[in-house]
């Protein structure tokens, strides 16, 4: 029997379309130097992997340097390391990250003036991008084959609140986070065992910047046909 071809993560195409290699999903700049060993792996062609390393940079600095990750023993080592060889030798790269950087008012729930913090513009594709290939990832490993090419992903960050409507579809992932030894990324996921691999999942970095992500097929007037599968199940990793 002919050994299943393996495809790129990103693309969903075989080595014909490129060389291949192996790609850490959750990108390992996030991590000052060595990752966990049960970092997972999965097939991509070299093109494909390259052409995200600078958002994966750019992603890192928009979560360690959210206030909320400072008290995260790797985010004190990027902030002496990474990070700060990025402020000390690419100035422009960093400026970049800090888009709009300046102090903002802060205000408890109850709309009690806190002072200033800093804050800054925070590109919203580019994370976004991040985001989908981790779950793609996460699908990958899983399934052991990419997502469809016709999935559309939805994202919305609940690190401080959560609408209700998403809250109603977390309560149904699995209690369990899922990583890879530390808690530098965790994740909550739940696959449609029959509606063509639905996904929906929590990604949390550093204990916590959460994301909340949906991979749904583009065409969902496809769905309507087919039977009723109840609720989305954790699959096995």
């Amino acid at each position: 029997m002919d050994e299943k071809k393996k495809l790129c993560m990103f693309c969903g195409k075989d080595e014909s379309f490129g060389a291949m290699n192996v790609e850490h999903f959750v990108p390992r700049a996030l991590w000052d130097s060595k990752r966990p060993q049960d970092t997972q792996t999965v097939p991509a062609h070299v093109a494909c992997n390259s052409s995200f390393s600078s958002d994966n940079d750019y992603f890192r600095d928009i979560v360690a340097l959210d206030e909320g990750a400072a008290f995260h023993p790797e985010v004190q080592k990027l902030m002496a390391g990474k990070i700060d060889r990025k402020f000390q030798k690419k100035p422009g790269a960093m400026r970049i990250s800090l888009k709009d950087l300046g102090p903002i008012p802060k205000h408890s729930k109850g709309g009690i003036y806190l002072g200033h913090a800093p804050a800054f513009t925070v590109d919203t594709v580019r994370v976004e991008r991040v985001l989908r290939n981790i779950m793609k990832g996460v699908f990958y490993s899983v399934r052991e084959e990419p997502l469809p090419a016709d999935f559309q992903f939805s994202f919305a960050d609940v690190t401080h609140e959560t609408p209700e409507a998403i809250r109603e579809v977390i309560d149904m992932l699995p209690p369990e986070w899922v990583g890879f030894g530390d808690d530098v990324f965790l994740c909550r996921y739940a696959i449609h065992p029959k509606y063509r691999g639905i996904m929906a999942a929590l990604l949390q970095f550093y204990r916590n910047r959460t994301f909340f992500g949906l991979a749904t097929p583009s065409d969902l007037n496809s769905l309507k046909n087919e039977t009723d599968a109840g609720q989305p199940q954790p699959a096995n990793s």
